[in-house]
């Protein structure tokens, strides 16, 4: 019984914490949403993200074959990351 206050708090801060994640969107349906959405979960946690407009595609495509791995960005997520990336670098129009 006296376990029961501690689980049921662990329990709230669980639910709390899963709330705070935003779901990511379809990479079916949207990919350079999801492609963005895993831009900003998985580089963002060594560094402030970069505006993908103040670079060339070239520097971009770059960047993201050397650092994936160290962001943990798994290998079927790339292309999604490298699209959203792409469409928004500076020279992308």
């Amino acid at each position: 019984m006296r376990y029961l206050a501690p689980l049921f708090a662990l329990c709230l801060l669980i639910a709390a914490a899963c709330e705070s994640v935003p779901n990511a969107p379809d990479p079916e349906v949207d990919p350079v949403g999801y492609g963005q959405h895993m831009y900003e979960r998985k580089c963002q946690q060594c560094h402030e993200l970069y505006d993908p407009g103040e670079y060339t595609r070239r520097s971009l495509d770059r960047a993201l074959r050397r650092y994936a791995p160290k962001a943990g960005l798994q290998r079927e997520d790339r292309p999604y990351v490298l699209e959203y990336l792409l469409a928004n670098a500076k020279d992308a129009r």
